[in-house]
């Protein structure tokens, strides 16, 4: 989904090479939405990652209430049906590349939000810090980007689709291939923030953090 013909006319850049020339301005208009991923199938986690626990709120609710605490309307869920901002993929199936494909092309012009919904440290600091970049911004971790805590224009959609048309489901690499076509700037991530972005997997991780703790002593 473009912008709308009403903002003002967009001046390009010329990526490295004499390629296509990509819109640089517009990109970031005070305009945001988010979309929750939370479609996943949880295999190796044995139930449904969404629906788990911590501290008393699912982790579906916790990243919903975090997104619009960020200044995010509207907020989407991908992949889940029967809840308030339900957004169903236009290609069931085709994993999380879907869900943000979709995202991007149903959100108003602006950028778009995309969260896991399996980031049980994710908190404010670390989406204050995020937002506080122009434009797409893809969180880099020394082990790679994060394409799921991230934030991406509205104009990248027509690339995400592309990808998909091509077989391509990988989130990372469509983050990668943003990043190259001037979507997005991958940014590195401070240290203190890093362990906002570990997940749960495995049923032990989710025991390891929500287990009761013991009382000072």
């Amino acid at each position: 989904m473009e912008p709308s013909a009403a903002m003002a006319p967009k001046p390009e850049r010329q990526l490295p090479g004499g390629s296509a020339s990509v819109p640089t301005a517009g990109l970031e208009p005070a305009r945001l939405s988010a979309v929750i991923l939370a479609g996943g199938r949880s295999v190796r986690m044995g139930r449904d990652k969404a629906l788990l626990l911590l501290n008393g709120e699912t982790l579906l609710a916790r990243t919903t209430r975090l997104a619009r605490e960020a200044g995010a309307a509207p907020v989407f869920i991908s992949g889940r049906e029967g809840v308030e901002g339900a957004l169903p993929d236009r290609l069931p199936g085709h994993g999380p590349l879907e869900g943000l494909a979709t995202a991007l092309e149903a959100a108003p012009p602006g950028r778009v939000l995309v969260l896991a919904v399996d980031l049980p440290a994710l908190d404010l600091p670390f989406l204050r810090w995020l937002l506080g970049h122009a434009g797409g911004v893809v969180p880099q971790l020394p082990g790679g980007p994060e394409p799921l805590a991230a934030l991406y224009p509205t104009g990248a959609a027509a690339l995400a689709r592309e990808q998909l048309a091509q077989g391509q489901r990988s989130a990372r690499t469509f983050a990668q291939a943003a990043c190259r076509a001037g979507w997005c700037v991958a940014v590195p991530v401070p240290p203190a923030l890093a362990p906002c972005l570990a997940n749960w997997n495995h049923p032990g991780d989710w025991r390891a953090i929500d287990a009761p703790k013991p009382p000072p002593v």
